[in-house]
């Protein structure tokens, strides 16, 4: 079980990013939102999306 966070800017495609606690790419904590704990990063991604209607996982801390 991880934490899971979601970016509240969006990126250059109009996505908020959701990464790992662990990531090395995770914003600053003003700049992110906690999603909550989980087993995998289906669920985050998915809260995140309807919360901000699209979102994407981050390519440095999940991979398909």
């Amino acid at each position: 079980m991880e934490e899971f966070y979601v970016e509240n800017n969006v990126n250059k495609d109009g996505a908020h990013i959701v990464h790992r606690e662990s990531c090395t790419e995770l914003p600053e904590k003003d700049e992110i939102r906690l999603l909550g704990v989980r087993s995998n990063p289906q669920a985050p991604l998915n809260e995140a999306a309807n919360w901000f209607g699209k979102s994407s996982p981050c390519p440095t801390c999940i991979t398909s």
